[in-house]
């Protein structure tokens, strides 16, 4: 696929666990900040610009490394995974991140740094979809990737659009889910197009994008071959499911208007290419 030329600069994946600069393995100030602020937005979500605002200020202040901002990325990716109800806020703090923090060009973006962990996950979701235990990342990756391509728009060709890497990231995603049959990730499946279904058919017809569109319809596909036979779903899976078919098949309920979703502005992110992430 083409390369974009204003694309961020995309590094390699890095090894999970290991510490690669000891000299930040004690917990800063403002990441003891950034954990306080996490719980305070899971209290009082309303609250979110004040809180945002001073831990924001706080990181301007104090990161001068990039491993310093890696700890950060690090703490709201995990958060955002692994709590189901904490989704839509770390998208969203990630969002405010990419917008207002103002730290030396020496240091690589924060957006690059959520990118780069969604890009981990892709590259190893049938891998991780294959071990009980870590099934849970693919599923909170999925929704947290839905949050972001939801919320997030660049400016390209003068106008405001959604990032098409977040659009590929989910085909990846949910191309692997259906590709692994069980209730768990039929659910998860379900939910993600409750969730972004409507959006990502808008997307693909603004682009003109039939190949786009047609993988998606052999998802769907998929599905129905599943439930024709028999795959031992949950019942109320599968009537999420026969719900969704039916929905789809009447343009998210729209009849023949456009499909709507709700962007957000960018406030001036930068575009960049499905090569960044995928």
């Amino acid at each position: 696929m083409a390369l974009d030329p204003e694309a961020e600069e995309f590094v390699p994946g890095r090894m999970w666990g290991v510490d690669s600069n000891p000299e930040y393995t004690e917990e800063q100030p403002f990441v003891v900040l950034l954990k306080d602020v996490l719980y305070m937005l899971s209290t009082n979500p309303e609250a979110f610009f004040d809180y945002m605002s001073t831990v924001t200020d706080a990181m301007n202040d104090a990161i001068e490394v990039e491993m310093q901002l890696e700890s950060v990325a690090d703490v709201i990716f995990e958060q955002s995974i692994l709590e189901p109800n904490f989704t839509y806020t770390g998208a969203k703090m990630c969002h405010y991140l990419f917008n207002n923090l103002k730290l030396s060009n020496n240091i690589r973006a924060f957006r690059s740094m959520i990118n780069q962990r969604v890009k981990d996950v892709v590259i190893s979701r049938n891998e991780l979809l294959e071990n009980p235990e870590t099934v849970g990342t693919v599923h909170g990756t999925s929704f947290f990737l839905a949050e972001l391509f939801l919320m997030i728009e660049v400016l390209k060709d003068g106008k405001q659009c959604k990032v098409q890497a977040y659009r590929s990231g989910l085909q990846e995603l949910m191309e692997a889910l259906v590709s692994h049959p069980n209730t768990a990730n039929a659910k998860c499946l379900a939910k993600l197009f409750k969730m972004v279904g409507a959006a990502i058919d808008e997307f693909d017809k603004e682009r003109q994008d039939g190949e786009a569109s047609k993988q998606i319809t052999n998802i769907f596909d998929k599905v129905k071959q599943h439930l024709a036979d028999g795959c031992q779903f949950d019942k109320s899976v599968n009537y999420m499911w026969l719900n969704l078919l039916e929905l789809r098949a009447s343009n998210w309920g729209l009849g023949s208007g456009e499909a709507k979703s709700n962007p957000v502005t960018a406030g001036g992110d930068a575009p960049f290419s499905v090569s960044c992430i995928l």
